[in-house]
């Protein structure tokens, strides 16, 4: 049991490492750690395959296809557009959106939500004239809270669910999330719009200001045609002396050369780079007929074609991967043409770039780009997507028959005639029989990768469980610190929580500190239920890092913010937000 003890704990600090350093993908990390569990004996065969059957888990899953129906057949970016259509001042843009978004997200994947609504920010930012970075962070946020109004409503609290039904302890319901979620979701959509919004960087995109936020954008193209008899020099292209763009580097077979002097003369196939504003370099090339996109030959491109803007997601197949690896041509039948990384610079062929979370790309779309896109989760597009809508021209009768199906089955579960999970099969079942989605569709839903994740998480809450980890670390607790009152003792807990969470990921943080306040929960006097509700906002607090939640991470380069940024404006956020938690928690002990 001792070798059991610390080989378990060993583990635990080897994925804490891993995740934060993120060294490799977490899945890999993940499922590492259950298959280590399982050779040494630490937990059965049987353990490892009860936790991908928890019920908890399986509501994720179901969530998740029913969210697709709902995105693919639903208009909600219209019925938004209807509510903010009038509104031109930020502030109250900004406030209206987080209420909506909040509200959505409470029963939706906060990650679709986001990606809708990013290009729909963008637009109404250029329109009204308001820098973008002042309402895409609030998006975020407003979807991160928003999950906090519902058990559903993140992956966090069903997860945490899990982890408690199967140390037999009652679980957390609608009601344990209902009003401290609505408060907290409040409190941030007022913060955002007041105080907040003054903390927001102004990162205008005008010609004098942009040059800053967008020069380490990287657009790749190439020389296919010069006059016969004539100097092709940079300078006769006029490729020096742009507008918002200029000339970085030039690849000549297997030369690089930079910087490109005015006199260098140019090659066909010659493969130029350009930095600058991801619009005006791409009308230049676009208009340009010495130029064009490079392999546009070899893919059949045309100019004509869309041109889109995505962004790489966390846990994305693209990320420490290059194009080439990835086989991104073959997977999203398009081609890059451009890279930005928000803060530092990329050089190269873009085809050669390893990739990162938040990494933004342009990309030529093929005629299959929707279709692909689709069966993906490694790319959200932001901006240029309009003609390739997801949302689907099904037969009204039929969404009719869905909706008064769904509210039915919802009526027989607020009547407790059925279950939660029973209503989700239902509602889905009733999806089928009205033909709005079908055994395809549900298919490309089923993320592999996130059931090993969440099934290796709970393998590795009940190990730590079982070995008795926790109660190692509150013994080690009382001999770092053996004056420790209750409200220490709390606040120990959210603060590892919220670090945990920002800096690694929410499963991660739940499975981590699972055991350690089961251990400490004989030490506060306080109901199980309010000690692993703070637990569960804490694991949601992921408010002081790009890389605390994908959200974070996909606002981040659309907005041209920096680390700071979201610690400027996400430190009192938290302190908001846990401020209301705890008087709402004080309130009704």
């Amino acid at each position: 049991m001792e070798f059991q003890l610390w080989f378990t704990f060993s583990l635990f600090f080897v994925l804490i490492i891993t995740l934060l350093f993120d060294l490799i993908r977490p899945v890999y990390a993940f499922s590492g750690v259950s298959f280590g569990l399982i050779l040494f004996k630490v937990i059965g065969i049987n353990q490892f395959i009860n936790s991908f059957a928890n019920e908890s888990i399986l509501t994720i899953f179901l969530l998740i296809f029913i969210a697709q129906i709902v995105r693919d057949n639903f208009n909600i970016i219209g019925l938004l557009d209807q509510l903010f259509q009038n509104t031109k001042n930020p502030r109250w843009f900004i406030f209206k959106k987080s209420l909506s978004v909040s509200a959505l997200s409470s029963v939706m994947n906060n990650t679709p939500i986001v990606a809708m609504l990013i290009p729909y920010s963008i637009h109404w930012s250029k329109k009204n004239d308001i820098s973008v970075s002042k309402v895409l962070l609030p998006l975020s946020f407003a979807a991160i809270t928003g999950g906090m109004i519902t058990v559903i409503g993140t992956s966090t609290n069903l997860v945490l669910n899990g982890f408690l039904e199967a140390n037999s302890l009652p679980v957390l319901d609608f009601k344990d999330y209902l009003i401290p979620g609505v408060l907290v979701s409040l409190g941030v959509a007022i913060y955002s719009s007041t105080l907040g919004y003054n903390l927001l960087p102004n990162n205008t995109y005008h010609a004098t200001d942009k040059k800053e936020l967008q020069k380490d954008y990287l657009v790749e193209c190439s020389l296919v045609h010069r006059k016969e008899g004539e100097s092709c020099t940079v300078e006769s292209l006029g490729l020096r002396h742009l507008n918002e763009v200029f000339l970085v580097e030039l690849i000549r077979e297997n030369q690089v050369i930079s910087p490109v002097h005015p006199k260098t003369e140019l090659e066909i196939g010659d493969r130029l780079f350009f930095a600058g504003d991801k619009e005006a370099a791409v009308t230049f090339v676009s208009s340009n007929e010495f130029l064009d996109w490079s392999k546009s030959k070899k893919f059949n491109i045309s100019k004509e074609s869309a041109i889109v803007e995505a962004v790489v997601p966390y846990n994305s197949g693209l990320t420490n991967s290059t194009l080439r690896d990835f086989d991104f041509r073959l997977k999203f039948n398009s081609a890059v043409i451009g890279i930005h990384r928000n803060g530092e610079k990329v050089k190269g062929k873009l085809g050669s770039v390893i990739l990162k979370p938040g990494d933004l790309l342009i990309l030529i779309a093929g005629n299959d780009f929707k279709k692909l896109l689709k069966s993906q989760r490694d790319l959200y597009v932001i901006t240029g997507l309009k003609e390739f809508s997801n949302t689907s021209k099904s037969n009204g009768f039929k969404k009719k028959v869905f909706v008064l199906g769904a509210l039915m089955m919802i009526v027989l579960n607020v009547l407790n005639v059925i279950s939660f999970f029973t209503l989700l099969i239902g509602i889905l079942g009733i999806a089928f029989v009205t033909k709005l989605t079908n055994s395809t569709k549900v298919k490309q839903e089923f993320n592999l990768e996130l059931i090993l994740i969440l099934g290796s998480a709970i393998t590795l809450g009940l190990a730590m469980g079982k070995v008795g980890a926790g109660e190692v670390m509150v013994d080690l607790l009382k001999v770092v610190s053996p004056n420790l009152n209750m409200y220490a003792l709390v606040a120990i807990i959210a603060v590892l929580t919220v670090l945990l969470t920002n800096f690694v990921t929410n499963v991660a943080a739940v499975s981590i500190m699972f055991p350690i306040v089961y251990a400490l929960a004989p030490l506060i006097s306080l109901p199980i239920s309010s000690l692993f509700i703070i637990v569960a906002f804490s694991a949601s607090a992921a408010f002081i890092t790009p890389i605390g939640y994908q959200t974070n991470i996909m606002v981040m380069g659309p907005g041209g913010y920096k680390s700071k940024d979201y610690l400027k404006f996400g430190i009192p956020m938290t302190i908001i937000y846990f401020g209301i938690l705890i008087a709402y928690l004080t309130f009704v002990q």
